[in-house]
């Protein structure tokens, strides 16, 4: 059946000869005549790739930027946690010297066969709970690979001194927690007596220590930023931490 009979056949192109097939139109790459022509399709390319790469970086650069600012915040307001507790310490400082004086005459006491004379507990400091899971994270972001060396070197030492704090502080409350003993002088015996004598060697050494790095911390490692104050209230809000304060002896 041709297209004269069925109308609804194509009418056959005149311009194409029976068994030719119809040329497909290819867009061919045009031919380098010269090493000019070459030159400039080789620097349109370049330049392609140059301005791709190049917004690739600013929207990193820019994603980065953002990322640091968030991290600086998050580690601003944990610094300034950190320096509560360093603080809190700070305060309770009297009644550490105090009650370190007080121990040193009861064993003075128990040495030369004398009444004790103890009226209260031996206790220990109120520790404010402080980590390092923010710093962590920061280290673990990459943000912190964006932010200026001198500001990083800041935060890597203030937090190595922070978590140089927290391991003092954990190492005295477990002398201070061992020296409570001494709530119930009636039930020590004499073996106990050199064991304590030896928590309370600890626990003045690591004192003594603590004292320092607190002073260190609050005057050098604050990374800018302004000691919170504490009063003598807030560092003392547990009972433990008021019966500590009060005389032993």
């Amino acid at each position: 059946m041709t297209a004269e009979n069925n109308p609804a056949l194509p009418a056959a192109d005149p311009l194409v000869e029976e068994g030719e097939e119809a040329a497909v139109d290819i867009h061919k790459p045009k031919p380098v005549h010269s090493w000019r022509e070459l030159l400039s399709e080789i620097s349109v390319i370049v330049i392609g790739v140059a301005i791709a790469l190049a917004g690739e970086q600013a929207v990193e650069a820019l994603h980065w930027r953002h990322a640091a600012e968030a991290q600086r915040e998050a580690l601003k307001d944990d610094i300034i946690e950190h320096l509560v507790s360093v603080k809190i310490r700070a305060v309770q400082q009297p009644c550490v010297d105090a009650r370190l004086a007080q121990l040193d005459i009861v064993f003075k006491r128990h040495a030369a066969g004398e009444a004790l004379k103890m009226r209260g507990r031996v206790g220990r400091p109120q520790n404010a709970s402080t980590g390092d899971a923010v710093w962590q994270l920061a280290v673990q972001s990459g943000a912190l690979n964006h932010m200026p060396l001198a500001e990083r070197t800041q935060y890597a030492g203030a937090y190595s001194n922070y978590e140089n704090l927290r391991e003092l502080r954990d190492d005295a409350d477990r002398s201070w927690i061992d020296l409570a003993a001494l709530d119930n002088p009636e039930l020590l015996s004499e073996g106990d007596w050199v064991m304590l004598r030896r928590s309370y060697g600890q626990v003045a050494a690591r004192e003594a220590r603590i004292k320092d790095v607190n002073d260190y911390v609050l005057t050098t490692k604050t990374v800018g930023q302004s000691v919170p104050k504490v009063t003598r209230e807030d560092a003392l809000r547990t009972p433990y931490a008021k019966d500590f304060c009060r005389p032993l002896i």
